[in-house]
């Protein structure tokens, strides 16, 4: 019995020293450890609120996107979707220029199917687009996309006289200065009806632009006096550039300096000139309609500015005293004589198969711009 107590005695302290020695390599383990995070167990994760996100940076603003490139410029109105695009239907056509969605509208017709439109449809087109034109132009501003209604106006009708007459105040538009272009047009509108009073007023407009001024006082004198007593915006818009034309033929008879001597150089050489046949003006070559000169003299104060302009414009001129060069003289004389031009003085700039009598800022540059 008492062997028996003493072996039980003696097992539990070894049973106890075990436990302190297991206990005290956990400790050991515990101190050496690095701290882990408080973590829920599975039984409250289920219970506990979702982690909030972190909040970000404030007055740091988002990234804009950045433009595609070559991305085309909207154009005014709804977007294009295709509606209609050679459908043909005049329902279809109303209802886009209702909503103002001109591209999709341009599409409607093919230039093909409106030439095989009947007279009285083809006229409804031809209002359709006259609307669309003005419209563009006169309340969105888009100069490009009216002249586009335009010349598919035009296209089925070149006489259409609305249609002429916005085209030519886009030609004459800064964003476009196709003077050219508003020229032909406008001979093609006067054709049409000399008498009215619009026409003649784009007429003169369109020379005083080119630096015309004799054919722009002509036409602005009978667009003044054709309206004297309506006293409407339009005639008072003609007498106003009346003025200016008038003010402008002025100055330019003023800028051609002629002296005795020059005088009588220019005599002697018409004279010369007048004993050959006259040559019928041809069209020039390329490289010929490319060709500047400036016809000067050294004291001709004109001339020096005229010079300046077209160092301006940087351009490629050359310059012949008429004075110091007799064959300058001459070739100018039988150039003038060919084109039927009377010779007054100097500067005379020849651009291309043009002569520019005088210092005339306007047409020596639209010259040079149809150069271009």
């Amino acid at each position: 019995m008492c062997c028996t107590r003493a072996m039980i005695g003696n097992t539990l302290r070894l049973s106890f020293g075990f436990i302190a020695l297991v206990a005290s390599i956990g400790l050991c383990s515990c101190a050496h450890a690095p701290p882990e995070p408080d973590t829920l167990d599975e039984s409250s994760r289920d219970d506990a609120a979702p982690a909030a996100k972190p909040a970000s940076r404030p007055g740091v603003p988002a990234p804009a996107a950045a433009p595609t490139a070559g991305e085309p410029v909207p154009r005014p109105g709804a977007e294009a979707t295709g509606e209609g695009a050679g459908s043909g239907s005049f329902a279809v056509a109303q209802k886009l220029l209702e909503a103002n969605r001109f591209e999709d509208l341009l599409g409607v017709f093919e230039p093909d199917q409106a030439q095989a439109l009947p007279p009285d449809k083809k006229k409804d087109l031809l209002g359709m687009y006259v609307e669309a034109a003005r419209r563009l132009r006169e309340k969105f501003k888009d100069v490009a996309f009216s002249s586009l209604f335009c010349e598919r106006g035009l296209l089925l009708d070149p006489r259409q006289v609305d249609l002429m007459r916005i085209q030519i105040r886009n030609y004459l538009s800064p964003e476009m200065q196709l003077v050219g272009g508003a020229e032909e047009l406008a001979e093609q509108l006067v054709a049409v009806d000399r008498e009215d009073q619009e026409n003649q007023l784009l007429r003169g407009k369109v020379a005083l632009e080119q630096g015309k001024y004799d054919v722009a006082v002509e036409w602005l004198t009978r667009a003044a006096r054709s309206g004297r007593e309506q006293n409407s915006p339009a005639v008072q818009e003609a007498w106003k550039l009346l003025d200016e034309a008038k003010g402008h033929q002025e100055e330019l008879k003023s800028s051609l300096s002629m002296t005795k001597e020059l005088e009588a150089m220019m005599a002697r050489a018409k004279a010369q000139s007048a004993k050959l046949p006259q040559v019928e003006v041809e069209t020039p070559a390329p490289e010929t309609r490319a060709k500047i000169i400036l016809y000067m003299t050294r004291w001709c104060r004109y001339c020096a500015k005229a010079r300046d302009l077209l160092k301006s414009l940087k351009v490629d001129f050359s310059e012949k005293d008429i004075e110091d060069n007799p064959k300058a003289m001459q070739e100018l004389v039988e150039f003038a004589r060919n084109k039927g031009i009377e010779l007054r003085g100097v500067p005379v700039v020849r651009i291309g198969d043009e002569l520019v009598l005088g210092y005339n800022p306007q047409r020596i540059e639209a010259l040079v711009r149809s150069l271009q």
